[in-house]
Order: C-alpha cells, then sequence, then structure tokens
C-alpha cells in the first residue's frame, strides 16, 4: 500500500499549489492513489495548472477539492439528518468552453473515487458501512466497528514519519 508521502512524490505537481489542507486516511490512500493516476493520464503532458486545494474526511466519507487554470471545482453542500448525510453537488465550472469537457472528465474521476470512500474503511480500506459510534461519522469495516466500541481503533492518518 502507498503512503501519502508516496502519491505526493509521484505526482508533484498536484500538490504544489496553494491548499488548505491535505489529508487522506490510511483506509483511502488506494482509491486516492488510482484517482491521482487516472488524473494525470487524462491530463496527459499538459498538466495545465491541476492541484489539490483541499483533500479530506468529513461526514464518513472524502471531500476532494481541486484546482485548474481557467477551471473551479464544484461545490459541495451536506446536510445531515436522523436517516444520515445527504450531499449535493454542483457541476464544475470553467471560463472557457473548450475546458468544460475536460473539468466535466475531472468531476467525474473524482466524484466516482469519492463515492469509493462511502463504503470503504477509513482504517484498512475493507468493505464498510457508516458508523456514528460516538457522533463522528465514519466508514468502518465490521473489524473496526468492533475496535471503536472498544476504544481501541488503530490509527486513521499518517504520521510524519510514515514513509
Amino acid at each position: 500500500m502507498a503512503t501519502q508521502k508516496q502519491v505526493e512524490a509521484r505526482y508533484p505537481y498536484m500538490f504544489a499549489g496553494r491548499n488548505i489542507g491535505i489529508s487522506i486516511p490510511r483506509g483511502w490512500i488506494g482509491i486516492f492513489a488510482t484517482l491521482c493516476s487516472e488524473i494525470d493520464e487524462l491530463l496527459g503532458s499538459d498538466k495545465q495548472g491541476f492541484y489539490w486545494r483541499q483533500c479530506k474526511e468529513k461526514f464518513g466519507s472524502a471531500r476532494w477539492y481541486w484546482a485548474m487554470k481557467g477551471m473551479t471545482s464544484a461545490v459541495r453542500i451536506d446536510l445531515i439528518a436522523p436517516a444520515g448525510v445527504s450531499s449535493f453537488t454542483s457541476a464544475a465550472k470553467s471560463r472557457k468552453p473548450e475546458g468544460a469537457a475536460l473539468s466535466s472528465q475531472l468531476s467525474e474521476l473524482i466524484d466516482a473515487a469519492a463515492h469509493k470512500t462511502t463504503h470503504s474503511c477509513i482504517v484498512c480500506g475493507q468493505q464498510g458501512k457508516n458508523d456514528r459510534g460516538d457522533g463522528w461519522f465514519v466508514v468502518l469495516c465490521p473489524e473496526h466497528t468492533r475496535m471503536r466500541a472498544e476504544n481501541r481503533l488503530p490509527l486513521i492518518w499518517f504520521e510524519e514519519d510514515d514513509e
């Protein structure tokens, strides 16, 4: 399994722009690494200034926001109700008509990858479901759900010295 540092080293341009935080949980790093590879392939030799503005977990799934020359990522609104979280996403925008197709393709890749996190354990990446446990929404496999209930959940985030 890759680490966040390894993904950043493989695709340095994706992490070169100003951001407000990049934090990928251990269990989702495989999904994120695959996404970065797909974006790199889509962009080809002209990376057009693509970079991640913010990568985080919220309400049990990934929120991955990006920027690119002349384009902006979608806006996402989350609503919490007793039945769970409902999310609504606007379309990504391009200031130039020729960028609309690329913007749409990027959004599709990112949305599909983020959707995978809604059923992937944040700790290990195995099949999981949203667990509210102590009030914090998080997707966990059965083993990590049990560990959470016992207050023994392992580290979710990479540490500074993780290679």
